[in-house]
């Protein structure tokens, strides 16, 4: 068990050697042995369940899952897995025959988790096909895997590239670039509905200078095909 004082913030060090730690308070951090390896992955509670976005990572905006396994396995051999798990009570037609597997299958952990066996065993060891507890996670023959999982390669990938963009993002706002920058997946959503400072920053995208970025959906395989091609251009995409 991991109590919060056995953890320390991400470190993040600019080009002229300031540091800055980025802290917060992660909702689950599970850790395990097996075979004598200690593995551990992170679980972030959403009341409204939530896909792991690929895109939001290369923009920025969606930094917390790959910062928090680099903050809580920092000691641990193996980065096990980061996921999303919704907690709000679902709502399952009584016209479905199987109501508790469906209940159980709303609540399946969802985001990337490492395929390696003993990783994917230690989440759910009777696996057999789809998995109950691994959203988008399936046995396709012995100690293999397809859906969301990924190598030790890719997951290791992705933390620095949510790294590497949190240190760009803390240059730019210590340098005094604090433009407002709303980004939005659909032309007619509003980028700035849930933000509690748009009444500071006035944003209005009628006015010149005022532009939403739209953000294009990025798959795994494309993401990680992407980074494979060189991380700096992934970033600076």
């Amino acid at each position: 068990k991991l109590s919060p004082a056995t953890l320390t913030g991400a470190e993040l060090i600019l080009p002229d050697g300031r540091e800055a730690l980025v802290g917060g308070k992660i909702d689950r951090v599970d850790h395990a042995v097996s075979g004598g390896r200690e593995m551990v992955r992170i679980i972030d509670y959403k009341t409204g369940g939530r896909d792991f976005d690929f895109a939001g990572v290369l923009q920025g905006l969606t930094l917390q899952l790959p910062l928090y396994l680099m903050a809580a396995a920092e000691r641990a051999e193996t980065r096990a897995g980061l996921y999303y798990m919704p907690i709000s009570q679902p709502v399952v037609s009584d016209s479905v025959e199987d109501m508790e597997g469906a209940v159980a299958d709303a609540f399946r952990l969802k985001g990337l988790t490492l395929g390696d066996a003993a990783v994917i065993r230690a989440s759910d060891n009777l696996i057999e096909g789809k998995s109950t507890v691994l959203y988008d996670v399936k046995s396709t023959g012995e100690e293999a895997y397809s859906g969301s999982v990924c190598s030790q390669a890719e997951l290791d990938a992705l933390i620095r590239i949510a790294h590497q963009k949190s240190e760009q993002t803390l240059e730019q706002m210590l340098s005094g670039d604090m433009n407002a920058s709303p980004a939005a997946r659909k032309k007619r959503h509003e980028a700035c509905e849930y933000c509690d400072y748009k009444s500071v920053c006035r944003f209005d995208p009628k006015k010149p200078g005022c532009r939403i970025r739209m953000l294009k959906t990025i798959k795994q395989d494309e993401f990680f095909t992407l980074i494979a091609g060189g991380e700096q251009d992934a970033l600076d995409d």
